[in-house]
């Protein structure tokens, strides 16, 4: 969180979307609470359609690469976690591509990239 908050200017004007434990941080906004208006509810349900979306594609990865979830060969500091979960989203990733779209696709009305485009994304020859 701290590297995040040294850098809060690079997000503006945006803000990402988290859980209220977070606090508050400049650049992390969270659901009202509590009796809010129903302009606030909107807010909140319009965040939450958001944050689904961002779920679909934990299970996507899950359900396509399963090794993600079993749990003894998950455990920290004993395996790199991240590492296989970085590589299990990039398949999942891969998979979205090189088929056209997904849920989150659609939702959005978004094509994704070609699987090239996004293998090659952000590289120059």
């Amino acid at each position: 969180m701290d590297y995040l908050d040294c850098r809060a200017e690079s997000f503006e004007p945006y803000l990402i979307y988290g859980d209220p434990a977070y606090g508050m941080l400049r650049w992390i906004c969270s659901g009202f609470k509590g009796d809010i208006s129903s302009r606030e509810k909107e807010f909140n349900s319009s965040l939450s359609r958001v944050r689904q979306s961002v779920e679909w594609g934990f299970c996507r990865m899950k359900t396509q690469c399963a090794f993600v979830t079993y749990k003894m060969q998950q455990k920290i500091m004993l395996q790199s976690v991240g590492k296989v979960i970085n590589l299990a989203m990039l398949f999942t990733n891969c998979q979205t591509c090189y088929n056209g779209g997904n849920q989150s696709s659609q939702f959005f009305q978004l094509n994704p990239p070609s699987l090239k485009e996004y293998l090659t994304l952000g590289w120059t020859t």
